[in-house]
């Protein structure tokens, strides 16, 4: 058995003004990546789980005058590989799923340092096998819709709303969930070499535990950015989120931890460096998970 995996990622996108004030947009995209060891969904293969993940997006967007508006259309391919175990195969195929999905925005520009929005969303969400190995259907139909407001002033710029997330489930065994929804974005310019981001969001995300159809995840990332110089950065961050399942007695706490060192070493290559630190803790035995990891990175600009 090995840890070592090869990941790809592939991405496109382009634009089209069709009027001055309209513009066409679309994407593609394509990750060939692994779970990490701590996902509760792998079952301790004898290797890190690999999938396959196919996004494509379309969408519209114009404005007139103080009036914006979107529209975008996204279809998401999730493919996860079969991997060996002691007690043979493990047959990941009941994750495969099609995530399609639908989202509209308005926003209206109050002033030149205020704007007012409303965001919907309605997603589908369709797993090819169905039911799974343990007889679940976990198809199900999810809808969102936020409202709130922006500001850009000398320093700060930010964005907070409050809404509602609802997901109905197909099978009669799983309850329906009906969440209240709300979040912040903040950038604040601390001195002319510093700035912290500050992010706090809400989101029902997919699991294949047994009995449990979902969590709802609570997410605060803190962001400090250094400029050292004109070619040199230090950025320490944290995030620290909590998943509550549905259905069933669990819920796990995740801290990330962070130190991020960049130079910039001709005006087309960036070198990184990375110190990672990541933890979960789970009122559930045997379920707590820690790794640390240190990244190096070379990029290049064509």
């Amino acid at each position: 058995a090995s840890e070592n995996t090869d990941n790809a990622w592939l991405n496109l996108n382009g634009q089209y003004d069709t009027s001055k004030n309209g513009r066409l947009f679309a994407g593609y995209s394509f990750m060939r990546d692994h779970e990490d060891r701590g996902s509760v969904d792998s079952e301790a293969g004898d290797e890190p789980t690999e999938f396959d993940d196919i996004s494509i997006d379309l969408g519209y967007s114009g404005n007139q005058g103080s009036h914006y508006f979107k529209i975008t259309l996204n279809s998401r391919r999730l493919d996860f590989d079969d991997v060996g175990s002691p007690l043979g195969t493990i047959d990941y195929d009941d994750r495969d799923r099609d995530d399609d999905l639908i989202g509209l925005r308005y926003l209206f520009k109050y002033s030149a340092t205020m704007a007012f929005f409303v965001d919907t969303e309605t997603d589908r969400r369709d797993y090819r096998q169905t039911p799974d190995n343990e007889g679940n259907d976990r198809n199900s139909d999810g809808l969102s819709y936020a409202v709130g407001f922006e500001w850009v002033n000398p320093g700060t710029v930010g964005r907070v709303f409050v809404g509602q997330l609802e997901r109905d489930y197909e099978s009669s065994a799983f309850e329906d969930a009906d969440e209240t929804d709300f979040g912040l974005q903040l950038r604040w310019k601390i001195s002319p070499v510093t700035n912290l981001i500050a992010r706090s969001s809400r989101s029902i995300g997919e699991t294949t535990l047994d009995n449990s159809p979902g969590y709802l995840l609570d997410n605060l990332l803190l962001r400090l950015n250094v400029a050292l110089s004109e070619e040199k950065a230090l950025s320490f961050g944290l995030i620290g989120s909590t998943a509550d399942y549905f259905a069933i007695d669990r819920e796990d706490d995740y801290l990330d931890l962070g130190v991020e060192y960049s130079q910039q070493l001709f005006s087309n290559l960036k070198f990184e460096v990375e110190l990672h630190r990541a933890e979960r803790e789970s009122n559930i035995d045997g379920e707590d998970y820690d790794i640390d990891q240190i990244f190096f990175r070379i990029s290049a600009a064509i």
